[in-house]
């Protein structure tokens, strides 16, 4: 019998089967075989998940999901073309090469909220001729040519080798409020969304936190908050929370009951059974940890005989949102205080038709999309650890590492669809 997953790189039990038993962690994004053995076969983080970083057997499934994606993507363009049904201006546009330097490919992408709408922006990794010297590099890029506007080098050019040793990894970018950021070894380094211009480094932090004035000798992404770990050369580990810009001992980060103001909050949850239903709940949380619910915590709310769910998670009110309306594998890629938007399965088969709504928050269906004109959000479903963000009337969803989206949420029609590989 096989044991559960876990993530060998965060400890996280949920991730995307990609071939045989190679998984990808849906939360920090490492890849993984996993098997019947005490110990994983191999754990590489996207950056590093690269024919020549794999052995023999693995390189026959790297090249089967290379031409399983290229085969999805070909697919979905023929989709969109004979369908007619879905605005968009973009459907070759995926199909373009991203970089002219033909060594040079995706460690990561995000989608920065900037003055002038969504865009997106990479970090690529380019490889000299001879895999001799390695050099990484923040671009912006148009998403709709899938064309570079501008690229800015970061940090040093560096042997490959040292590409694989701690002190010169690049972490994924991150980005939060008007700022993207980007772990080099021990330097964090914070880039204006809309200048691209570097703000952030670890002189400016030093400067303006006094608990850090001998200096930072690691920097760690946090994947339970919107921030990072610093440690400082004397061994204190501190969090980095940008906004509100603070900084918390590790004292104040564990015991976050004490140090985090709570506000009322409405969340949309499916449940974790088969047959699941979508629920609307009304709870207090953190403004910096908002602990969020996801469908096992819900599933055990609704079942607890006790009430002790509902005080611990502090739930003012729970109601089905749509009452009797029956999901498979459901995900809620955005809400608000006005809209949510959700893409689920018709039926229970895995590789059934998927299905996208956008509805008010008192039930009425704004659009919705089926058939070929949703087959583009099938990464979505099932999934834990979605994007998304809202600019006027363009809506971007993300699914780490695979793709992004942007939509225009009035009528529903794709304006990009970005795909890192």
């Amino acid at each position: 019998m096989s044991r559960p997953l876990q993530c060998p790189h965060c400890g996280a039990s949920e991730a995307n089967l990609l071939q045989d038993n190679l998984y990808q962690c849906k939360s920090c994004g490492t890849i993984y075989e996993y098997g019947e053995k005490d110990e994983p076969v191999s754990a590489l983080k996207p950056q590093e998940f690269k024919e020549e970083n794999l052995p023999q057997a693995q390189k026959k499934i790297t090249a089967s999901i290379v031409l399983g994606i290229a085969l999805l993507i070909i697919g979905f363009a023929a989709a969109v073309f004979f369908s007619g049904k879905i605005k968009t201006k973009s459907s070759s546009s995926i199909n373009k090469t991203l970089f002219k330097n033909s060594n040079e490919t995706n460690s990561s992408f995000t989608v920065v909220n900037a003055e002038k709408g969504p865009q997106v922006w990479t970090l690529s990794r380019r490889n000299s001729d001879g895999l001799t010297e390695v050099s990484y590099f923040l671009n912006r890029v148009d998403a709709l040519k899938n064309k570079v506007i501008s690229s800015l080098q970061i940090g040093n050019t560096i042997t490959w080798k040292q590409s694989f040793e701690d002190a010169y990894k690049i972490g994924a970018l991150k980005a939060i409020g008007n700022i993207c950021y980007v772990t080099n070894g021990n330097q964090l380094i914070g880039f204006d969304v809309n200048t691209q211009q570097q703000i952030v480094n670890n002189d400016t932090l030093i400067k303006r936190f006094s608990p850090l004035v001998n200096g930072i000798a690691a920097v760690e992404d946090v994947y339970d908050l919107d921030g990072f770990q610093l440690t400082t050369k004397e061994g204190y580990k501190f969090y980095y929370i940008p906004v509100p810009g603070k900084l918390l001992t590790e004292k104040e980060y564990n015991d976050r009951k004490s140090t985090d103001d709570e506000v009322s909050t409405i969340q949309y949850v499916f449940t974790d059974s088969k047959r699941q239903q979508l629920y609307k709940i009304n709870r207090k949380t953190g403004k910096i940890f908002k602990n969020r619910l996801n469908a096992s915590i819900l599933s055990n709310i609704i079942n607890d005989k006790s009430d002790w769910y509902k005080k611990t998670y502090k739930i003012n009110s729970l109601e089905e949102f749509i009452s009797g309306e029956i999901f498979f594998n459901g995900n809620v890629l955005y809400a608000d205080e006005n809209k949510i938007l959700i893409v689920y399965q018709t039926e229970a088969e895995d590789n059934s038709p998927v299905e996208v709504k956008y509805l008010s928050t008192d039930q009425k269906l704004l659009w919705t999309r089926s058939g070929a004109d949703a087959a583009v959000f099938k990464p979505m479903v099932k999934s834990g650890n979605t994007q998304s963000l809202l600019h006027g009337n363009q809506l971007v969803v993300i699914q780490p590492y695979q793709e992004a989206i942007c939509l225009n949420d009035e009528d529903g029609s794709v304006l990009w669809v970005f795909k890192p590989y």
